[in-house]
């Protein structure tokens, strides 16, 4: 690890970095996505009755796009609008989008230091000769 010397330094180094590490930089974002999930229980009940939801309505529909349910034709879409409908309120309680903003600004906090300052290693500048 060291201090880059320019701006291009920095540009080279988290080129570099970003696609060499990138399955560990995909794999601290899982686990800081996972962190924000089991804090906000709200939004983790709200992600999980969704797809309970959705599984069901796979499975009761298989391969048709209505069935008869006490007396009413549903439709698969029908089912989908009317989730989509009763979960819009909700979510906008559980506040998604501060989350989101966590997530992505804890996950820059994280990387983006480690990508700046981290150095090629040696047998990457070897291979790049050869």
């Amino acid at each position: 690890m060291s201090k880059p010397s320019s701006i291009f330094e920095i540009q080279k180094r988290v080129n570099f970095n970003i696609n060499y590490f990138s399955s560990n930089y995909i794999l601290i974002i899982a686990i800081i996505s996972c962190y924000c999930i089991l804090t906000n229980l709200l939004l983790f009940f709200i992600i999980a009755a969704d797809a309970a939801v959705i599984y069901a309505v796979q499975t009761v529909f298989k391969h048709s796009e209505e069935i008869q349910f006490a007396g009413f034709k549903l439709t698969k879409s029908g089912v989908y609008f009317t989730l989509l409908f009763i979960n819009l309120p909700v979510l906008f309680v559980a506040n998604p989008f501060t989350t989101l903003i966590w997530l992505a600004s804890v996950s820059a906090v994280v990387i983006v230091p480690h990508a700046v300052f981290l150095d090629k290693p040696v047998n990457a500048e070897v291979a790049v000769l050869v």
